[in-house]
Order: structure tokens, then C-alpha cells, then sequence
């Protein structure tokens, strides 16, 4: 990568600038308001506190973030900035997850279906970093703004 970032577990105070981050990139994300979505909120306070919220930073400003369960054992949320794309940093956040379990455990993160205007992507990126296409999963919980995800495993990691 041309520009150095620095990938670090997230703290309080990035909480504003990850919301800042979010809204950055609301539009991969079926434009939902999750800077002011009351759940999102929550749920980003919640990794952090539990040290499952990771950022890649250039200069202080947020270009990346992931937050993820150890219970589950999935990525829960996943993005890096438009402008800061295949670079690296993507894969970097989930070489970090994966470093936080074994290599026989079974990974898992719920992506944006192929036929989804950020699908096609998201599933190249995926499958670039070893995960496996699976079933895929309505939207119970309205998190989604109703869309269904993609369900992608990885069973094994070099």
C-alpha cells in the first residue's frame, strides 16, 4: 500500500469518529442512517467495550473498520473508505480476525447477496480471502432493512 495506516482495536473515543466513518459509507450499505440508527449505536459501543471493534487509521482519520463476534465467530460488520480500496486494508482487518481464532474453527460472515448494487464486490473480496459462498438468510431482525444476506464460511486459513 503507497500510504501507511496503523490497524489498532478500537477505543471510546473513536466511537464519533466510526460513526463519522459509517456515514462515509452509508451508500455500500443500502443508505441506511446508521449513524443515527439507535441499534447500530449500541451495537458499535457493545464491540467496543468487548475490544471486537477493529480500525485501520491514516493520520487519525478512520479508513477501515470491522467489528466481530468471539462467541459466533463472524464478522458482524466490515468497511473500508471508497478511496482507500484494494490497497490491502480489507484484507488486513480480516487476516486480524482470523489471527483471534484457531485455524479448525469455522469463520462466518453475512454479506449482501451477488444480485445486491455492492454484492459483486463483496463477494470477490471474500472469496479472495478464503471464504465459501453458502446459503443465504432472510432478514428476521430488520437489521438489514429487510434484505437478505449471503452466508460465506471459512473452513480453512494459511
Amino acid at each position: 500500500m503507497d500510504e501507511s495506516y496503523e490497524l489498532k482495536i478500537a477505543s471510546e473515543s473513536d466511537f464519533e469518529k466510526w460513526l463519522d466513518f459509517a456515514d462515509s459509507v452509508r451508500k455500500d450499505f443500502y443508505d441506511i442512517n446508521l449513524k443515527n440508527n439507535t441499534n447500530y449505536r449500541s451495537v458499535i459501543e457493545k464491540n467496543i467495550k468487548r475490544k471486537t471493534a477493529i480500525i485501520a487509521e491514516d493520520k487519525e482519520k478512520i479508513i477501515g473498520a470491522m467489528t466481530y463476534s468471539m462467541h459466533s465467530k463472524h464478522i458482524s460488520w466490515l468497511a473500508v473508505s471508497e478511496k482507500c480500496r484494494r490497497k490491502g486494508i480489507g484484507t488486513a482487518l480480516v487476516r486480524c480476525f482470523f489471527s483471534k481464532f484457531n485455524d479448525d474453527d469455522v469463520l462466518m460472515v453475512k454479506t449482501f447477496t451477488e444480485s445486491d448494487n455492492s454484492g459483486e464486490r463483496a463477494h470477490a473480496f471474500y472469496r479472495k480471502n478464503g471464504f465459501i459462498a453458502e446459503e443465504i438468510e432472510a432478514d428476521l431482525d430488520g437489521n438489514n432493512d429487510g434484505h437478505p444476506f449471503q452466508i460465506f464460511r471459512s473452513y480453512i486459513r494459511k
